[in-house]
């Protein structure tokens, strides 16, 4: 994959970013066919960060702190090992058919944390208190026609 970003009047290789850098917009990795995250588990995205749509089975490789929304909608991982531990909006896994575990959701979430399955909204009480979440938003399946 070769994906740059362009920065104070400069070209970064998204795959060979600076240590501790810090992405100061939007990076959208969404529907690309990744099956891996690139290595930006060093860096911070000040504004969303999308990785939704892929292959991806792990989020390994995510920013460490993400200030806006956090979207990794529609993959294949397990559990949310690898996500960032801080984010300043929403955290959207829907469309995770494989999602079985929230270990690894972030710590501190200032927005509302979207997934599907209603038997994983019970395992974020099982963190001791460590899970600042305002909200939390579980669909809701209609079985009456």
């Amino acid at each position: 994959m070769i994906y740059h970003i362009y920065q104070d009047g400069k070209w970064y290789d998204i795959c060979h970013l600076p240590e501790n850098f810090v992405i100061k917009g939007d990076l959208k990795l969404s529907a690309m066919s990744l099956g891996a995250l690139p290595d930006l588990s060093d860096a911070v995205v000040e504004g969303n960060f999308d990785c939704s749509f892929n292959q991806l089975t792990s989020l390994s490789g995510a920013p460490q702190k993400v200030g806006g929304d956090f979207e990794c909608s529609g993959n294949k991982f397990v559990s949310l090992q690898g996500a960032p531990r801080k984010v300043g909006g929403d955290f959207n896994c829907r469309f995770c058919q494989m999602l079985s575990s929230v270990m690894g959701a972030p710590t501190v979430l200032d927005g509302t944390f979207y997934v599907d399955q209603t038997d994983l909204m019970q395992q974020l009480h099982y963190k001791n208190g460590r899970l600042q979440m305002k909200h939390i938003f579980v669909k809701e399946e209609n079985t009456r026609d």
